[in-house]
């Protein structure tokens, strides 16, 4: 009716053609068909740009639930932090050979995928120091602690405070000291040594944060959510990582295992569901 009434009433084709318009654009919208094609076709554009943006997001469903989000949490290496770490330095304990510990070191790093792995092995090509993946043996991770395997016949292990606590490294003063100061200015630092006792040495990384980083901060804060950092790195290196981007201390979580990010994460979601304050 709303064309044809219109059309054969008309005196000329310009008033015609006005209604078959009308008309036109009165049937797409109120055809169902226009707004199921158009629905699955801006869900996949929005993932394609999410994607391209190096966001994977799983599915529709998860797209829409952003609209609602009031926290956000980000692992700081990789995601604030550009994940590309340089050596800082490596100390060795006395009587102990620096350039044979690096290379010692970069045999068990050469087989991580951590991007701590490459600073050190690239450390070692720097100093001409010899170190082969195939010279380490049983390499396993330690959750929330560190690596271990065995080089040149002995049982290597490199990791954090947390382990050098355990096997009793920090009865070294001098190794301990240095540790302490890489760490109080925002590296990370690591100890290696023997898994029998003995520490031969500690080393130090620095990672540096994303150029995008503070205006992000700053862009979800507007958007009224809540940014958290989560990381397994030291708090004093978190702290200086926060200070770069403006996130408050209360804001970063660290020193986590990957089961205590989950569990966190679990209990983030939780207070937001008890809130309802939107996904996490």
């Amino acid at each position: 009716l709303v064309a044809s009434v219109p059309t054969a009433m008309a005196r000329d084709w310009e008033v015609a053609k006005r209604w078959l318009y009308l008309a036109c654009s009165l049937l797409v919208a109120g055809c169902p068909c226009a707004l199921v094609l158009s629905t699955p076709a801006t869900v996949v554009s929005g993932l394609a740009a999410a994607a391209n943006n190096g966001c994977l997001v799983k599915g529709g469903e998860h797209l829409e639930s952003l609209a609602a989000m009031t926290r956000v949490a980000l692992d700081k290496t990789g995601t604030i932090t550009e994940g590309k770490y340089k050596a800082v330095g490596i100390v060795a304990a006395e009587g102990q050979s620096e350039s044979e510990l690096l290379g010692w070191v970069a045999s068990v790093e050469a087989q991580s995928s951590h991007p701590i792995a490459w600073a050190l092995t690239k450390l070692a090509r720097e100093r001409r120091a010899p170190f082969s993946a195939r010279a380490a043996q049983g390499y396993k991770t330690l959750p929330g602690e560190g690596i271990a395997a065995t080089v040149a016949g002995q049982a290597l292990v490199i990791g954090n405070m947390k382990i050098a606590r355990r096997l009793g490294w920090v009865a070294d003063a001098k190794l301990t000291v240095q540790y302490e100061s890489w760490e109080e200015r925002g590296y990370t630092a690591c100890f290696v040594g023997l898994a029998a006792g003995r520490a031969l040495g500690v080393f130090a990384v620095a990672d540096k944060v994303r150029p995008e980083a503070a205006a992000l901060m700053t862009q979800l804060n507007m958007l009224r959510i809540k940014p958290v950092m989560l990381t397994g790195d030291n708090r004093s290196a978190a702290l200086q990582v926060a200070s770069e981007i403006e996130l408050g201390s209360c804001c970063v979580k660290a020193g986590l295992t990957p089961a205590d990010k989950l569990f966190l994460v679990s209990e983030l979601k939780s207070s937001a569901a008890a809130r309802k304050g939107g996904p996490l």
